[in-house]
């Protein structure tokens, strides 16, 4: 088995698991859907600009809320991401997974920062792959719409890659469903 096929099937597990807890235990889950715009800082390589180019990617969301006290929550958080603009044949994917802090000023609201860790896979025309550890820090705010619904008018983070000589920025936008209370 390859270990793209195995992480997926961590992956894969680690949310089944996390899914069936937040159902039997009633708590309220967020699954969301984003698109994001990540883009590498300007890169000086040797006293030369080197080209960045954007990347427009998918990312799907899960967390729910394990504790909360007053207005403040806390969320264990999965999130996968894969680009979609495949140029020159190449395709990214990242798996994170942390923690949540969710400030809800009211019902209607809430804001949220998030630090993430996991996995970032590069793919180029089925001759060059790596993967390499990186993680996410990002905060962003969420408006409900009705019990079951939400959006997510903006999300900004930085996503820093080892090996990679700078972060990346990450501007995203979604929408999602709530369950439970």
């Amino acid at each position: 088995m390859s270990n793209t096929k195995f992480y997926t099937l961590i992956i894969l597990c680690i949310s089944i698991i996390f899914l069936s807890f937040c159902i039997t235990a009633k708590a309220q889950t967020k699954v969301s859907v984003s698109y994001s715009n990540l883009r590498a800082d300007k890169v000086i390589f040797l006293g030369t600009n080197v080209p960045i180019t954007e990347s427009h990617n998918i990312i799907a969301e899960v967390n729910t809320t394990i504790y909360h006290r007053n207005k403040f929550s806390i969320q264990p958080v999965f999130e996968f991401s894969t680009n979609f603009n495949n140029r020159d044949n190449v395709k990214s994917y990242s798996y994170h997974a942390g923690g949540q802090l969710t400030y809800s000023p009211n019902d209607r609201v809430d804001i949220f920062g998030k630090v993430l860790f996991g996995a970032y896979r590069v793919d180029c025309n089925q001759e060059y792959q790596c993967q390499h550890f990186s993680h996410l820090i990002s905060s962003g705010v969420d408006f409900h719409i009705g019990e079951y619904f939400f959006i997510r008018p903006i999300e900004v983070g930085r996503v820093y890659v080892n090996d990679f000589p700078v972060p990346n920025t990450r501007i995203s936008a979604g929408i999602g469903l709530r369950f439970g209370k």
